[in-house]
């Protein structure tokens, strides 16, 4: 042994069970860092993805660009893809509107669009079809489609290849023929094109989009930016990425704060337990600034130990994470490594590591330091904490067992401080975080129990009149009973002039519910109740929380068949619809007040939601029963995409919930236990004047429910406060959705934090316990 430091390595080795508890809090610190940069790397590439396929993934677009700069531009080392697009008039076929569009393959594939069977157009007469025309106008590769263009007239095209499924057309019923930038020119030669350019990686894409602009004497009229993409990436005007390592910074220091709890409290643990050893160091010569070298070394060596789990376990959380958003949501990360880590989180795990190791070793160590070389003679030598005052334990109307726990709780303000202050920042993280999930719940529309699959509409939907081709009442039983259907519902519209007891007039836009929708609608009420009665027999109507409109309000309307009045009988933080006057608004009805008012039976749209089992034909079948100035819109693969969206937000929102969740729950046990076992010995001697067992249980609970109630009381206090401006911030200003205090989520996070804390306080007091009072006296 060369050094008195040596010991350190001796000591560690020796004890290794004994500093598994610090080497956890190490490790669990170091995880849940890697995690939480891992898992924001991981939402920066999603919002990417997301945002290349809504947007696309070209960085700039060019207008009017002349064909002797194409070349300059593409000839840029700078360049990764470059191409035309042109959108040219429309066309018909078989009375369908077509879009027709054409462009360079390097252009398209930038802008989401892809072969998904076949080959890209060639020529000037080759185009690629959407699969929904392919099926409906019983069309194959090879074929050939006569479109009637607005302009030139009729046109014949070979079909060599389908492109891939866009949500866009397939939920309003549209079509789109692509050709080549040939097919286009051939169409409307003088047409300008459009110039897409992509850049390659690391690009300062500001500065090479001036330099073109200066070389090619092009004006900023000329330039548009994928601004979305452009702000994801930190080159637009601001920056996601900026934001979502904002949230993993916050995270980080909630990390490092209670991790720096853990280990300060197991450490001192550790040096209470042997105020004998540092005694003798002290015998031997050692001095203050000696056993301070000593206390850090051994909380270095355990980092060392404790970092490599860390960053294993840490990883292995963000593999599981990707593997869930492969399954949820393929087609967007099916093409994402399974095997990949964090540079940034890693680097932030090994800073944590050793920072929190470096800032939880100086307060034991200053204490190891203060030990005397007495204390090694005696046997008996203890470190003073500080206390509130010198009073002794009140005498009060509670059994003085509960009196001296909840006395130990306050009598030391750094112990109560560091434990209050887990509890709260726990809480006010649970409370902030949960008003995302609301967010995510509200903003994807999909997720709702009234969203449809397929929607069956009116071609003159936008008509106020009410003589416009309808969808006929029957076509709905028939409809239910199709195969693969779940439900159906119907709906009218009619625009009808309105005067309200409050002396407003205006145009009320009016929609007709039936009891199912009636019940979907109750989640959404703000306001008065929904009673079906009521308004199916026509006295009560529902309105929105943008009409001004209140509970008791009185509405009549100037119908066709005579003027109607009733009474506003709730108030929904949302109808989906677009209202046509901001006076009256959007007033909900049942059918039969509808059809009392207006004499109409048949419906505007009918909305149909299918089995998961319904067959992959099911959109033929009911196509069959519809005329021809009727549509039909799918939604199916909008709703998926939606909801895949939801559940990948899901995982980060829940996944930075759970970790607030290890962090309290690891923290309280860890908390607890060092609390009842640093008191070792002061147990002993209550034990050994006579008190029972069943007393030092109920003095340690009572100690430990007073660190939690009062965590509780602050946390949730000032998690309430949070709550609420975040609620008001993101769900109430976009979805009017008014905020209530969470009551619910408030009493479940105490009762689990208080039955974790009387939890965490067993282990420690079935060993006291178990002990004879001798040698708990005589602990060191």
């Amino acid at each position: 042994m060369n050094s008195y430091l040596d010991l350190v390595t001796e000591y560690n080795r020796v004890h290794s069970k004994k500093n598994r508890v610090i080497v956890a809090c190490i490790a669990i610190a170091v995880c849940l860092v890697v995690a939480i940069f891992g898992m924001a790397d991981i939402g920066i590439k999603f919002e990417t993805q997301q945002l290349k396929k809504d947007y696309g993934s070209y960085h700039i677009m060019i207008k009017d660009v002349a064909n002797k700069d194409i070349s300059t531009i593409e000839n840029r080392v700078d360049i990764a893809y470059a191409g035309r697009l042109q959108e040219v008039e429309a066309a018909k076929y078989k009375g369908k509107p077509f879009r027709i569009m054409g462009g360079d393959q390097a252009a398209t594939k930038e802008l989401g669009l892809f072969v998904s069977e076949g080959t890209y157009p060639a020529s000037a007469n080759e185009a690629l079809i959407d699969r929904q025309a392919l099926e409906l106008f019983h069309l194959s590769i090879g074929s050939t489609i006569k479109m009637n263009l607005n302009k030139t007239g009729k046109m014949d095209y070979k079909i060599v290849g389908v492109y891939n499924d866009f949500s866009s057309l397939k939920s309003t019923d549209s079509h789109a023929l692509f050709l080549s930038i040939d097919g286009t020119k051939a169409i409307e030669p003088t047409t300008s094109y459009k110039y897409y350019v992509t850049f390659k990686n690391g690009v300062n894409i500001s500065k090479a989009t001036h330099e073109i602009q200066k070389e090619l004497g092009i004006t900023d009229k000329q330039i548009s930016t994928n601004a979305y993409l452009l702000t994801v990436m930190g080159q637009g005007g601001s920056n996601i990425a900026s934001s979502m390592y904002l949230t993993a910074t916050v995270l980080f220091a909630l990390v490092l704060f209670a991790s720096c709890v853990m280990i300060t409290n197991s450490f001192n643990m550790n040096v209470l337990e042997r105020v004998k050893f540092f005694g003798i160091m002290r015998c031997l010569g050692a001095s203050k600034r000696q056993v301070k070298k000593y206390v850090m070394r051994e909380g270095f060596q355990l980092s060392l130990k404790a970092i490599p789990i860390g960053l294993v376990t840490g990883s292995l959380v963000i593999e599981i994470a990707i593997i869930l958003l492969r399954t949820l949501n393929k087609s967007l990360f099916i093409d994402m490594s399974i095997f990949q880590f964090s540079f940034i989180g890693i680097i932030a795990g090994i800073v944590v590591g050793l920072l929190t190791v470096i800032l939880a070793s100086l307060s034991p160590a200053k204490k190891a330091s203060t030990v005397s070389p007495l204390s090694a003679v005696t046997g008996n030598g203890s470190l003073k904490e500080d206390t509130v005052g010198k009073n002794h334990v009140r005498v009060t109307s509670m059994p003085i067992d509960i009196s001296m726990g909840i006395y130990h709780a306050l009598a030391s303000k750094k112990s109560l401080f560091l434990m209050v202050s887990s509890f709260t920042i726990s809480i006010v993280l649970f409370l902030g975080f949960s008003v995302f999930i609301d967010f995510s719940h509200n903003a994807v529309k999909p997720l709702l129990p009234s969203a449809a699959d397929i929607s069956i509409l009116s071609t003159s939907i936008k008509s106020s009149s009410a003589k416009v081709q309808l969808v006929k009442n029957n076509l709905l039983d028939r409809i239910k009973s199709t195969s693969g259907v779940k439900q159906a519902y119907g709906r009218k519209l009619i625009t009808l002039p309105a005067s309200v007891s409050n002396g407003n007039k205006g145009d009320a836009y009016v929609i007709s519910y039936e009891d199912l929708q009636f019940g979907w609608a109750k989640d959404s009420l703000v306001a008065g109740k929904i009673d079906t009665e009521a308004l199916n027999t026509g006295k009560s109507v529902l309105v929105d929380v943008n009409s001004g409109l209140a509970v008791g309000d009185s509405i009549t309307f100037n119908a066709p068949n005579g003027k109607i009045s009733a009474t506003v009988g709730g108030i929904l933080s949302s109808i989906p619809f677009d209202a046509r006057s901001k006076i009256v608004g959007k007033v909900i009805v049942s059918e039969s007040l509808f059809t009392q008012m207006t004499g109409i039976k048949d419906y505007t749209i009918i909305d149909i939601q299918l089995n998961k089992n319904a067959p992959e034909g099911v959109t033929n079948v009911l196509r069959k029963n519809l005329s021809s100035k009727l549509t039909l819109h799918d939604m199916r693969q909008g709703n998926s995409e939606a909801q895949n969206t939801f559940y990948t937000m899901a995982i980060f929102v829940y996944g930075f919930t759970v970790i607030i969740a290890i962090i309290t729950m690891f923290n309280t046990i860890n908390s607890m236990n060092i609390s009842v076992t640093s008191r070792t010995n002061y147990y002993g001697m209550m034990r050994a004047i006579g008190t029972s067992s069943k007393q030092l249980k109920h003095m340690v609970i009572a100690e430990a429910t007073t660190y939690a109630i009062c965590g509780c009381f602050i946390g949730s206090s000032l998690g309430i406060m949070l709550h609420r401006l975040l609620f008001e911030r993101l769900v109430t200003s976009y979805f009017h959705i008014t905020w209530h205090i969470p009551i619910t989520m408030v009493v479940y996070i105490v009762m689990s934090i208080l039955i974790i804390t009387i939890i965490s306080v067993i282990a420690p007091l079935k060993k006291i316990n178990n002990l004879d009072i001798t040698s708990i006296i005589n602990a060191q």
